[in-house]
């Protein structure tokens, strides 16, 4: 997955300042750093989302890729086909004076016939290619979608942690790294994110294994 992508939710906040903290920070108050690049590449949540969207992806583009080797097929068809008919045309050229004039007429509405199929061949790989580029678009919007929805839950997870662990360890402000030109390695407080987040997944993973057995169960005995 592109990186730039992957880190797109953490730049939309460079700063989360929690709402029962004051936006007047006094001195001696607790700042932390996190790594918002760090926490989607080496979290198990993190991971796991990257996989998600990498399927979907080569999932929509699947039908693309097969269409596209079609598409080059038939251009390789009729180059091939075109190349060919050049050569039969500049050999009649050289050679029609040889031709009695029946052979000759024969001969040219053979090769405008070729040439005629040759120009409607390339008006439907025309045809393909536009579909093609039409295609593109709807599955890159689509992507898009799926990439804003599934990015914009994982961002609302991150943050949750991060202020039950602001609110838990006495964090008054919390910075993300990418934003700032130095970290003090002190502060930064990536990998207890990283931690918690995973188990906090973990167990609302957990918990929806464990309502869905219900409701199967539940099912079963009506």
């Amino acid at each position: 997955m592109n990186n730039s992508k992957t880190t797109l939710f953490f730049s939309l906040a460079a700063l989360l300042c929690f709402s029962d903290i004051s936006a007047d920070a006094k001195t001696g108050s607790s700042i932390v750093a996190i790594s918002g690049q760090k926490v989607i590449a080496d979290s198990e949540a993190g991971k796991a989302i990257q996989s998600k969207l990498q399927s979907e992806q080569e999932k929509l583009a699947k039908p693309l890729q097969e269409d596209e080797k079609k598409a080059q097929a038939k251009g390789q068809k009729l180059q091939a086909e075109k190349d060919a008919l050049d050569v039969e045309v500049a050999d009649f050229e050289k050679n029609a004076k040889m031709l009695s004039e029946q052979a000759r007429q024969s001969k040219i509405e053979s090769l405008q016939d070729r040439g005629q199929k040759l120009e409607d061949g390339k008006r439907d790989l025309d045809r393909m290619v536009q579909k093609l580029q039409a295609d593109a678009k709807k599955v890159e919007a689509k992507m898009q979608a799926v990439y804003q929805k599934e990015m914009g839950n994982f961002d609302a997870l991150v943050k949750d942690v991060i202020k039950e662990i602001a609110q838990r360890e006495g964090w008054d402000i919390v910075l993300m790294e990418e934003a700032l030109v130095f970290v003090n390695p002190s502060v930064s407080k990536t990998n207890l994110v990283i931690t918690e987040l995973d188990k906090k997944v973990k167990a609302l993973n957990k918990a929806k294994k464990e309502a869905a057995e219900k409701a199967a169960t539940t099912t079963a005995k009506k």
